[in-house]
Protein backbone atom coordinates (compact mmCIF):
# COMPACT_ATOMS: atom_id res chain seq x y z
CA UNK A 1 0.00 0.00 0.00
CA UNK A 2 1.09 3.58 -0.53
CA UNK A 3 2.60 6.42 1.40
CA UNK A 4 1.35 9.96 0.97
CA UNK A 5 3.95 12.70 1.30
CA UNK A 6 3.40 15.89 3.28
CA UNK A 7 6.59 17.85 2.87
CA UNK A 8 9.39 15.56 4.00
CA UNK A 9 7.06 13.30 5.99
CA UNK A 10 5.61 10.06 4.63
CA UNK A 11 2.24 8.91 5.98
CA UNK A 12 1.37 5.23 5.51
CA UNK A 13 -2.21 4.42 4.53
CA UNK A 14 -4.19 1.48 3.21
CA UNK A 15 -7.48 1.02 1.37
CA UNK A 16 -9.78 -1.98 1.85
CA UNK A 17 -13.21 -2.86 0.46
CA UNK A 18 -15.58 -0.76 -1.60
CA UNK A 19 -18.62 1.37 -0.95
CA UNK A 20 -19.10 4.61 0.95
CA UNK A 21 -15.69 5.74 2.25
CA UNK A 22 -14.72 5.86 5.91
CA UNK A 23 -11.32 6.89 7.25
CA UNK A 24 -10.01 5.40 10.50
CA UNK A 25 -7.69 7.37 12.81
CA UNK A 26 -6.10 5.35 15.65
CA UNK A 27 -5.13 6.43 19.15
CA UNK A 28 -1.81 7.33 20.75
CA UNK A 29 0.97 4.67 20.70
CA UNK A 30 -1.10 2.48 18.38
CA UNK A 31 -1.10 1.91 14.63
CA UNK A 32 -3.55 0.79 11.97
CA UNK A 33 -2.47 -2.85 12.19
CA UNK A 34 -2.93 -3.18 15.96
CA UNK A 35 -5.88 -0.86 16.42
CA UNK A 36 -7.98 -1.51 13.33
CA UNK A 37 -6.80 -4.75 11.62
CA UNK A 38 -6.13 -7.09 14.55
CA UNK A 39 -9.35 -6.03 16.27
CA UNK A 40 -11.45 -6.86 13.18
CA UNK A 41 -12.68 -3.32 12.47
CA UNK A 42 -11.23 -3.16 8.96
CA UNK A 43 -12.70 -6.52 7.90
CA UNK A 44 -16.11 -5.70 9.38
CA UNK A 45 -16.31 -2.26 7.78
CA UNK A 46 -14.79 -3.36 4.44
CA UNK A 47 -17.75 -5.69 3.90
CA UNK A 48 -19.84 -2.63 3.04
CA UNK A 49 -17.47 0.38 2.89
CA UNK A 50 -14.24 1.55 1.37
CA UNK A 51 -12.03 1.70 4.44
CA UNK A 52 -9.05 4.06 4.51
CA UNK A 53 -6.77 3.43 7.47
CA UNK A 54 -3.63 5.40 8.22
CA UNK A 55 -0.69 5.26 10.57
CA UNK A 56 -0.69 8.68 12.25
CA UNK A 57 2.74 10.32 11.93
CA UNK A 58 5.04 9.07 14.67
CA UNK A 59 3.33 5.67 14.63
CA UNK A 60 3.52 2.41 12.69
CA UNK A 61 5.04 2.71 9.22
CA UNK A 62 4.66 6.50 9.02
CA UNK A 63 7.71 8.70 9.51
CA UNK A 64 8.60 9.81 13.01
CA UNK A 65 9.84 13.41 12.96
CA UNK A 66 11.74 14.71 16.00
CA UNK A 67 10.38 18.28 15.91
CA UNK A 68 7.48 18.62 18.38
CA UNK A 69 5.70 21.10 16.10
CA UNK A 70 5.21 18.24 13.61
CA UNK A 71 2.70 16.70 16.05
CA UNK A 72 0.32 19.62 16.56
CA UNK A 73 -3.37 18.80 16.09
CA UNK A 74 -3.65 20.98 13.00
CA UNK A 75 -0.70 19.20 11.35
CA UNK A 76 -2.11 15.75 12.14
CA UNK A 77 -5.53 16.78 10.81
CA UNK A 78 -3.95 17.89 7.54
CA UNK A 79 -2.44 14.40 7.28
CA UNK A 80 -5.96 12.95 7.37
CA UNK A 81 -7.03 15.22 4.52
CA UNK A 82 -3.87 14.30 2.59
CA UNK A 83 -4.86 10.63 2.81
CA UNK A 84 -8.35 11.46 1.50
CA UNK A 85 -6.76 13.37 -1.38
CA UNK A 86 -4.33 10.55 -2.18
CA UNK A 87 -7.21 8.07 -2.22
CA UNK A 88 -9.26 10.31 -4.52
CA UNK A 89 -12.02 10.65 -1.92
CA UNK A 90 -13.96 13.93 -1.79
CA UNK A 91 -16.08 13.17 1.30
CA UNK A 92 -15.90 10.39 3.88
CA UNK A 93 -17.13 9.38 7.27
CA UNK A 94 -14.38 9.69 9.89
CA UNK A 95 -13.90 7.32 12.82
CA UNK A 96 -11.33 8.36 15.41
CA UNK A 97 -10.49 6.79 18.73
CA UNK A 98 -8.73 8.50 21.66
CA UNK A 99 -6.03 10.75 20.17
CA UNK A 100 -7.53 9.81 16.80
CA UNK A 101 -10.83 11.34 17.92
CA UNK A 102 -9.07 14.58 18.81
CA UNK A 103 -7.36 14.59 15.41
CA UNK A 104 -10.75 13.87 13.81
CA UNK A 105 -12.38 16.85 15.53
CA UNK A 106 -9.56 19.07 14.28
CA UNK A 107 -10.06 17.71 10.74
CA UNK A 108 -13.79 18.47 11.07
CA UNK A 109 -12.96 22.03 12.12
CA UNK A 110 -10.51 22.57 9.27
CA UNK A 111 -12.52 20.89 6.51
CA UNK A 112 -16.15 20.18 7.47
CA UNK A 113 -17.02 19.89 3.77
CA UNK A 114 -14.85 16.75 3.52
CA UNK A 115 -16.78 14.66 6.05
CA UNK A 116 -20.25 13.10 6.00
CA UNK A 117 -20.38 11.98 9.64
CA UNK A 118 -18.11 11.24 12.57
CA UNK A 119 -17.64 8.54 15.17
CA UNK A 120 -15.56 9.84 18.08
CA UNK A 121 -14.62 7.26 20.68
CA UNK A 122 -12.66 7.51 23.90
CA UNK A 123 -12.05 11.24 23.55
CA UNK A 124 -12.96 12.35 27.05
CA UNK A 125 -14.43 15.65 28.12
CA UNK A 126 -11.24 17.72 27.98
CA UNK A 127 -8.64 18.67 25.41
CA UNK A 128 -5.02 17.66 26.07
CA UNK A 129 -4.32 21.18 27.41
CA UNK A 130 -6.99 20.64 30.10
CA UNK A 131 -9.67 22.93 28.65
CA UNK A 132 -13.16 21.56 28.25
CA UNK A 133 -14.74 20.79 24.88
CA UNK A 134 -18.14 22.10 25.97
CA UNK A 135 -19.09 25.34 24.30
CA UNK A 136 -15.93 25.40 22.19
CA UNK A 137 -15.96 25.58 18.40
CA UNK A 138 -15.23 21.83 18.27
CA UNK A 139 -18.89 21.17 19.06
CA UNK A 140 -20.15 22.98 15.96
CA UNK A 141 -19.05 20.54 13.22
CA UNK A 142 -20.09 17.56 15.32
CA UNK A 143 -23.56 19.04 15.94
CA UNK A 144 -23.87 20.01 12.26
CA UNK A 145 -23.11 16.42 11.25
CA UNK A 146 -25.75 15.19 13.70
CA UNK A 147 -28.34 17.31 11.90
CA UNK A 148 -27.46 16.15 8.38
Amino acid sequence: MPFVRRGDIRIWWESHGSGPPVILVHGYTSNLRTHWKASGWIDALAASHRVLAMDVRGHGRSDKPTDASEYERAVLARDVVAVLNAAGVERAAIFGYSMGAIISVEALLQHPERFTRAVLGGMGATWPNGSTCEGEPAERPVRDLQRS
